[in-house]
């Protein structure tokens, strides 16, 4: 199978025909990819171009080496870019992956004390809430649960979650979260989260939570995840301050 003759963009055509296979069926989860020789001589290119388009394929996460054994296509994992605010629909799409969601509850309601505080609005004002179970290619990942100032997004309670995106719809309606805090942690699905993500209960979960701010500083969402700990992994950028060696 040779490929277009543009060098610079050939370890390309290979991510795009090798991430075809992968959304076609040609290759399914756990399957070990042809080794190197077999590929530069499937697509007529160089070993060092399809080095380079096994990481780039292992790095928005379709593949992963595993030493002395090969490359193997992923079960689906899903994360953000390292340092990148993305919405969940946002980041399958990049997988070619199809993002729906069951929805949970939504309503509009008064806040809470702590919903109040953390949300800079008076108690009782109007928030907009949502709870939802995503899906990737209707596969259960996780437990969305979002509360907004519902003034900031009127109408917003009439939208068809099961397919629309939250942060898409906030930058419709002005309010888009620009930047986030971010924490994350590990627990164990308990009888709820178990039965909503298809896991045994106890098995390791990610939880993040999040408070959103638009491109003037304001809070525009508080935001909690429930992963399943096998379909998500969260990535950054760390960077060393001065100090000492030690």
């Amino acid at each position: 199978m040779a490929l277009l003759a543009a060098p610079s963009a050939l370890y390309l055509q290979v991510v795009a025909a090798i991430s075809a296979d992968v959304r076609g069926g040609a290759l399914r989860h756990g399957d070990r990819l042809p080794g190197e020789r077999e590929l530069a001589e499937r697509f007529d290119v160089s070993r060092v171009t399809i080095r380079r388009a096994l990481a780039e394929l292992a790095s928005a996460g379709l593949i992963e080496s595993k030493p002395g054994r090969g490359n193997f296509v992923t079960n689906r994992v899903l994360g953000e870019s390292a340092n990148s605010l993305m919405s969940f629909s946002q980041m399958g799409a990049e997988r070619g992956l199809t993002a729906t969601a069951r929805v949970l509850d939504l309503r509009i309601r008064g806040a809470s004390l702590d919903e109040a505080d953390l949300l800079l609005i008076a108690p009782g004002a109007p928030v907009f809430e949502l709870r939802r179970v995503r899906m990737l290619d209707a596969l259960p990942v996780s437990i969305d649960h979002s509360r907004l100032p519902a003034e900031r997004v009127p109408g917003i309670d009439g939208v068809d979650f099961s397919t629309a995106s939250l942060y898409s719809t906030m930058e419709g309606l002005g309010c888009g979260p620009k930047r986030a805090d971010y924490t994350v942690r590990a627990v164990a699905a308990d009888e709820g989260s178990a039965a909503h993500l298809d896991v045994a209960i106890g098995a390791p979960l990610l939880t993040t939570s999040t408070r959103s701010f638009d491109a003037d500083g304001r809070i525009v969402e508080l935001g909690e995840m429930i992963y399943r700990g096998d379909r998500y992994q969260f990535r950054a950028s760390l960077i060393r301050s001065g100090g000492s060696d030690d």
